[in-house]
């Protein structure tokens, strides 16, 4: 159970934030967001469409994440991955994990839902749940060691292919704090050049509650 009084207000704040914008699109380049954020997020459908997430990141191993949906042709349309590894995406017509019940929002949250230091991609005014891309970590939030190091170079190729085409990508895991901030830790620092001390940085800069665990900070520290 998290309690209110163990943390700062601004941390608190975060918490109850389902998402903060890490990295703006660049309308030069034609890149797109890069958001992180919780379970809270990823299942509120009139969020993600507000700001144009046309892929996710998920980062847990509960049972709740997408397995497979039929498409509209009548075909499977696989959403797991392997550690390591990139799949390409069909569009399938729901999304168990978007349209699946909205939890409460704290009163705390903006009337948006995100917390916002630049405009988002314009590409689009919206997105169907259906169209969602997907890559799936499966991992629980543990320190043991060789946890998250097999799945990294996979998530961070997914997540700059999508940035690459203009779309604007959530990473998620249950509260926003552990796993799901390590993966974009591990991008920024594949794609900055940067040790994670500086990564750690930037993106606690965009959503103060992150504390990767101490076995993540490790693999991140060793990662190359």
């Amino acid at each position: 159970m998290i309690r209110a009084d163990s943390y700062s207000p601004d941390v608190w704040e975060a918490i109850c934030t389902p998402m903060h914008e890490i990295l703006p699109a660049s309308p030069h380049s034609g890149s797109g967001a890069l958001f992180l954020g919780s379970w809270t997020a990823a299942v509120d459908t009139d969020l993600l469409m507000r700001h144009a997430v046309r892929a996710i990141v998920e980062c847990h191993d509960a049972p709740w994440g997408i397995a497979e949906s039929s498409s509209p042709n009548g075909t499977t349309c696989s959403f797991s991955s392997t550690a390591g590894q990139a799949h390409a995406f069909n569009r399938h017509p729901t999304s168990p994990t978007l349209i699946a019940g909205r939890p409460h929002i704290s009163r705390s949250v903006s009337s948006s839902g995100v917390a916002h230091h630049h405009h988002t991609n314009g590409s689009g005014s919206g997105v169907r749940p259906g169209e969602m891309g997907r890559f799936k970590v499966a991992i629980p939030d543990s320190a043991a060691p060789d946890l998250l190091a097999p799945h990294l170079d996979g998530a961070v190729h997914f997540i700059r292919e999508r940035l690459n085409r203009g779309e604007n990508v959530l990473v998620h895991c249950q509260q926003g704090i552990s796993r799901s901030p390590a993966i974009v830790c591990a991008y920024i620092m594949r794609e900055r050049s940067l040790p994670y001390d500086a990564a750690l940085q930037v993106v606690k800069s965009r959503r103060k509650c992150i504390k990767p665990n101490a076995g993540f900070e490790k693999t991140l520290r060793n990662w190359k």
